[in-house]
């Protein structure tokens, strides 16, 4: 079912779609409003960045939706469109950075593009191996990572394990964990690299 939170977040994705370079500020205005306090604030500093230099702008968007969308809650198969899409943001401002603190503020951007790749990762393992007859309850504790072939990301991310089947061989690590841990990380970094976007030239 779709909330009333969802739905506001896809009436400012859409608008920001239509108007990629200047989005008509009151129509986004009224979108934000309709946000939580976190996400509110995000996508009024889009707005208000809408005479920004692109480099910003086309990252404000590209996070802000998919921040949104991870928070609201959204699908594996609408989740990867939206990390394409900040990558591609990153990879322009790393193309385009003219002073060392953008060339800074892209590594922060591209950690966080890191960290939610990994959850992409992580997550399609999680549906491919649950996806198996007999899976979901025999290893019920968690997605037993070292079988699912992702032990490599839960050491890159200290991903903490539990007891994942019945008989206590192998660990594991609930998808809502790692996904709550990795999108948390990729919060962390954007959010470094917006702080050094906002400082004066």
């Amino acid at each position: 079912m779709t909330t009333w939170r969802s739905a506001a977040f896809f009436v400012v994705t859409a608008v920001a779609a239509a108007y990629p370079a200047r989005a008509d500020n009151e129509v986004m205005i009224r979108g934000c409003s309709m946000l939580s306090d976190a996400e509110r604030i995000q996508c009024l500093e889009a707005v208000a960045r809408g005479g920004a230099p692109d480099q910003s702008a086309g990252i404000v968007r590209s996070f802000t939706a998919l921040r949104a969308a991870v928070t609201t809650g959204i699908s594996y198969v609408n989740y990867t469109p939206l990390v394409q899409s900040a990558a591609t943001e990153v990879a322009l401002l790393r193309d385009r950075a003219a002073s060392d603190r953008e060339r800074e503020a892209a590594g922060y951007f591209g950690k966080a593009i890191d960290a939610y790749s990994d959850a992409a990762t992580f997550w399609q393992a999680d549906i491919s191996f649950y996806a198996r007859r007999g899976n979901a309850e025999a290893y019920a504790g968690g997605l037993p990572f070292n079988l699912a072939g992702v032990g490599h990301l839960v050491s890159k991310w200290g991903l903490p394990t539990e007891k994942s089947d019945i008989w206590g061989i192998q660990r594991g690590v609930p998808r809502s964990t790692a996904l709550r841990i990795l999108w948390g990380k990729a919060d962390d970094y954007y959010r470094f690299g917006s702080e050094l976007l906002k400082q004066p030239q």
